[in-house]
């Protein structure tokens, strides 16, 4: 699928820095909003391959992949725990009189559980504070290139390609190759 690139951010985090980014686009347009009986210049982007190919995108990629190899091995391990408790559980429950020690067993697997479903929301937080700190600096990588778009290739409005924010778009409005030569350019 165009636009997806291996290792990028997750899919959530992708949507808040999209949101995040489209503020630095409303703040271009602003700049030189003037009414005119011209017709309007709009080209798309891949804001995932942009964010991608600077140097805070990468940064952030690799932040990203460490957080989760960190909440995956943990992950694993907890669900495992629920998996072996819940089986101890059926299968006593299915073999006659409830032992001994069932009660402690049961409490474990709710605690193992809720750990599981905390862990989640862990990394939820966690991800989300990555994004954070590394926005700044793709913003200041970025933001040039989106205003050399708008003032050398005369681009009105650039919108993101992300699905369900662009209904349609043709090959010739794509302008994410112009905008990764001038990322380059700036280097």
């Amino acid at each position: 699928m165009k636009g997806t690139t291996e290792g990028s951010p997750p899919t959530a985090g992708r949507r808040r820095h999209k949101a995040w980014l489209a503020i630095v686009g409303l703040g271009l347009l602003t700049a030189t909003s003037v009414p005119s009986q011209e017709p309007v210049r709009v080209g798309v982007v891949d804001l995932d391959v942009i964010v991608a190919a600077t140097a805070g995108g990468q940064e952030l990629r690799a932040k990203m992949a460490a957080m989760e190899e960190r909440y995956r091995s943990e992950e694993k391990r907890l669900r495992d725990d629920v998996a072996q408790l819940r089986g101890r559980l059926t299968d006593e429950s299915s073999n006659g009189p409830l032992p001994e020690g069932r009660a402690e067993r049961q409490s474990r697997l709710e605690v193992a559980e809720r750990e599981l479903r905390r862990l989640g929301e862990d990394r939820e937080l966690e991800a989300r504070r990555i994004e954070e700190a590394a926005l700044p600096a793709v913003r200041v990588e970025i933001e040039p290139v989106f205003e050399r778009l708008q003032r050398e290739h005369g681009y009105d409005l650039i919108l993101d390609r992300a699905p369900g924010v662009v209904l349609l778009v043709g090959e010739v409005a794509d302008i994410t190759e112009i905008a990764l030569g001038l990322l380059e350019e700036a280097r």
